[in-house]
Order: C-alpha cells, then structure tokens, then sequence
C-alpha cells in the first residue's frame, strides 16, 4: 500500500468528520500527509523511505489500525476546543459529544494498535513527547553558605 492508498483510505473513511468540523482541503491534505508519515514512522520506516514506502501485505492491518490512531488523534485535537453551552438552564448545546465520541475512537484504535504490536502510547520510539517540570532550585540562595546550593 503507498501514499495515494493510504490519503484515499483515510480521506474516504473521515470525509463526514473532516465536513464536520469544516477543514479547508489543503490543512486536510497537510494533516493526512502528517498522519501517514506517522504512521509509516510507527511501522519502522526511515525519512528517506517516507515518500516512497510501499507497506508490504503482511503490514496492511497494522498500517490500516495506526492511520486509524493518528487520524483520530489529529481529529481529536481539532474538537478538543469544542464546549458544552447553556442559555439559562433551558437550551443547551452538548458540542463536546464529538471530541468523547473520537477520544473513545482513539483510544480503541490505540488498543488495536498495541494488539498488533505497535504500541502508540508506550515507552519507545511512538511515544508522544510529554513537557515535565524541571527544578532549577541550584540557583536560589543557600541558608548554610555552600555554593550551588549546598
């Protein structure tokens, strides 16, 4: 399966999605040429092969179930901003159902993936980054005269 495969897979099974949340063509394009370079990262293929990988039969389910993950994934992101409103306790507008809806799928198609061996949440090379805290505190003064923070 190569790119064009993969762009009319995703593009034909998230079309009333991508209408949904009213995606101009090319940031839907960018985003699904994102989707398959991670995916294609995710079944071990190098930048140089991203363009021209050809996903070998045997890799098809695993490739279909990451295109899966990270197209929801980037969809997710786009409703994260999606909120409930209310007018006066009488009319409401329940918008956050979309982005539950695609978290659920997210989270099953992550399953699928670590089912077939790729793991999109784990430890290793498909782990999204995650921004800790760092202590600096080295810096602040010492009670005891030591230098560098005693």
């Amino acid at each position: 399966m190569n790119r064009s495969a993969a762009n009319a897979y995703i593009t034909a099974k998230y079309k009333a999605i991508a209408t949904d949340a009213q995606l101009e063509t090319t940031d839907q394009a960018t985003a699904y040429s994102t989707v398959i370079d991670m995916s294609l990262r995710a079944l071990g293929y190098t930048e140089a092969e991203l363009s021209t990988a050809d996903v070998a039969q045997e890799k098809i389910t695993a490739y279909y179930a990451l295109l899966r993950y990270y197209t929801l994934n980037w969809f997710v992101d786009v409703y994260a901003v999606a909120v409930d409103t209310s007018i006066n306790n009488m009319l409401t507008a329940a918008r956050s159902q979309a982005f539950k809806a695609l978290t659920t799928q997210m989270e099953k198609a992550a399953a699928e993936c670590a089912s077939l061996g790729y793991p999109v949440d784990a430890v290793g090379q498909n782990q999204t980054p995650q921004i800790g805290m760092l202590g600096l505190d080295f810096l602040e003064s010492c009670t005891t005269g030591g230098e560098f923070g005693c």
